[in-house]
């Protein structure tokens, strides 16, 4: 079949095999506190590695509202996606905030439906351009921005063990605007493992900016060593005890990069099993920050590579009561953490008491 008549052919004949669980907990408030939006088909480096060239508002919506689950908002995390063609460098990623503000502006219009999509939007930006406090005032026109997760290519000199007063400055400046700073994995490296020791460094060293840890700090998974294992649940039990500013982001460890393998089988995962394999990695997490500094996210679509969105959000809960989370604290997991540290309104809260 024609890819670009039917871009996600592919991944759409290997979704049809999903197993149909019935749907758990459905009346859950969620707010998915990290997802992606991109169209890789005029993006070749991309075809190649993933399965899902388009997903855009509609594919959001279609996976989101037929998982049965109630997610109520989504935050939108940098993919690298809509930069600018022409204009400065340093500003051609304020269309990224752009484009997604106006995907949240349709959801807003309440002609599709529940969720809004892109409530929250976290851009990129190199923090240590002379040019940044132009570029975040940009992002900030786009009235849903909240934050910054830097690409990797833009290198956090913190993050390598260095002290840059350029980028004291920019991050300073995130301070002064009360904006989030997004991190994941610190180096080029697919299975750097260091990762989260370097955030502590970077956490300890800005301790009023609120730094939010994604998909566990890297790509924990079978590949690990018993050492390499044992040396990230430590680094992230300190992260958690002493980096008060800090937290994290508990999904992501299906991408394929985390080595289970998924996006390779036949069909897709259930959430049972899905639950079991990655409860030693999540449930860590979730003991070390509490329900409180911890948020699910989806990951999509680059976890739909190996699951699917009912399934994985299945799992999700199973692994709530695999943890024995009382309602109170499903409701911070789920919904109230992410609403806090993106500044959306808690439910039932009038959009004015933001």
């Amino acid at each position: 079949m024609d890819s670009d008549s039917d871009p996600n052919a592919e991944m759409d004949a290997w979704m049809a095999k999903a197993p149909q669980e019935d749907v758990l907990d459905p009346e859950l408030p969620i707010i998915d506190a990290h997802h992606h939006l991109w169209d890789h088909r005029k993006m070749p480096r991309h075809r190649g590695s993933l399965r899902q060239h388009v997903w855009m508002l509609r594919e959001a919506l279609s996976d989101i509202q037929a998982s049965g689950h109630r997610v109520v908002q989504t935050v939108y995390v940098q993919a690298g996606s809509f930069h600018r063609a022409h204009g400065p460098e340093e500003m051609r990623p304020v269309g990224e905030s752009e484009v997604v503000q106006g995907v949240a502006a349709m959801c807003e219009s309440g002609i599709y439906g529940s969720p809004t999509i892109g409530a929250a939007i976290v851009g990129t930006a190199d923090l240590r351009h002379p040019n940044i406090e132009a570029v975040l005032k940009a992002h900030m026109r786009s009235r849903n921005f909240v934050g910054i997760r830097m690409q990797r290519r833009f290198k956090c000199p913190v993050l390598m063990g260095l002290h840059d007063h350029q980028f004291d400055h920019g991050i300073k400046l995130m301070e002064k605007f009360g904006l989030s700073y997004d991190v994941w994995q610190t180096s080029t490296e697919e299975r750097d493992y260091g990762s989260v020791r370097r955030v502590i460094s970077l956490a300890r060293m800005y301790p009023k900016v609120t730094i939010v840890l994604n998909h566990l700090g890297c790509a924990v998974g079978p590949a690990m060593s018993s050492t390499e294992l044992s040396c990230w649940k430590q680094d992230l039990a300190e992260l958690a005890s002493t980096c008060a500013n800090v937290v994290c982001k508990v999904g992501g460890i299906q991408m394929p990069v985390n080595g289970f393998g998924f996006e390779a089988r036949d069909m897709p995962i259930g959430s049972e099993e899905l639950c079991k394999l990655t409860l030693p990695f999540y449930g860590h997490a979730i003991d070390c920050f509490g329900p409180r500094r911890c948020m699910f996210e989806s990951n999509f679509p680059v976890d739909k590579e190996s699951v699917s969105y009912r399934v994985l959000w299945n799992m999700f809960k199973r692994l709530a009561t695999a943890k024995q989370l009382s309602e109170e604290d499903k409701r911070f997991i789920f919904h109230d953490t992410a609403a806090r540290v993106y500044k959306l309104p808690l439910l039932g809260a009038p959009l004015s008491s933001l």
